[in-house]
């Protein structure tokens, strides 16, 4: 995985085959159900680790000859499984309490 916040990506673009298209799609249906997502192409991997909950973006498209269909998932990696990213939006009528935040000194 790319934990270190270096950027990695790989992309593909060609013509194939239905059934190539419906097996990698089933092939990233099992990794998804899995937890992990391995995309390759030549050398270069990139490795995912979807999140629970997935911003899923469809768009589809005819014109004449040709037709379009588009899908994108996103999410935000979250490092500590302990906050709830949830717990950091708030609306109120009231000025809300922030977390108390630790700074550490460092010494020099």
């Amino acid at each position: 995985m790319n934990h270190n916040g270096d950027k990695r990506s790989v992309s593909f673009e060609g013509l194939v085959g239905t059934d190539e298209v419906i097996a990698y799609l089933e092939s990233l249906r099992t990794a998804l159900e899995k937890g992990t997502v391995y995309i390759r192409n030549g050398q270069d991997v990139v490795g995912l680790e979807p999140a629970p909950e997935i911003t899923m973006e469809v768009e589809a498209r005819s014109k004449k000859e040709k037709q379009v269909l588009k899908l994108a998932l996103r999410w935000e990696r979250v490092d500590d499984p302990e906050i709830d990213p949830l717990e950091a939006f708030v609306i109120t009528d009231r000025e809300p309490e922030l977390p108390q935040v630790v700074i550490e000194e460092v010494e020099e």
